[in-house]
């Protein structure tokens, strides 16, 4: 049993370790599909980042922003107002706010 036990130990540990290396993979996809002006795919990628840390004030000020890109103002609003109760000082949060305010 130990070597088992071993085993499932080093797996467990492998996982917690190559989780934000996939995490940091996926957001400079998102990043990068966000910059190609596929919108639809970007808030996909940012809807699957923020699932995942649904806390990071980063992942949602991205998807916010591509929201309102994409014309779904009521969602990019949705989408900032959480971004900024989790970090309510965020200077880029505020503007992109503000922003989808003025479309």
């Amino acid at each position: 049993l130990r070597p088992i036990a071993f085993a499932l130990a080093l797996c467990a540990a492998t996982a917690g370790l190559l989780a934000p290396a996939a995490a940091a993979a996926t957001f400079d996809e998102a990043l990068a599909v966000k910059r190609s002006g596929d919108h639809t795919r970007a808030i996909t990628l940012f809807e699957e980042l923020v699932a995942a840390e649904p806390r990071n004030a980063q992942y949602l000020f991205h998807l916010g922003t591509v929201q309102g890109w994409a014309g779904r103002t009521d969602e990019a609003l949705a989408t900032f107002e959480r971004a900024l109760q989790i970090a309510p000082q965020d200077a880029d949060v505020r503007l992109g706010y503000g922003r989808v305010l003025a479309w």
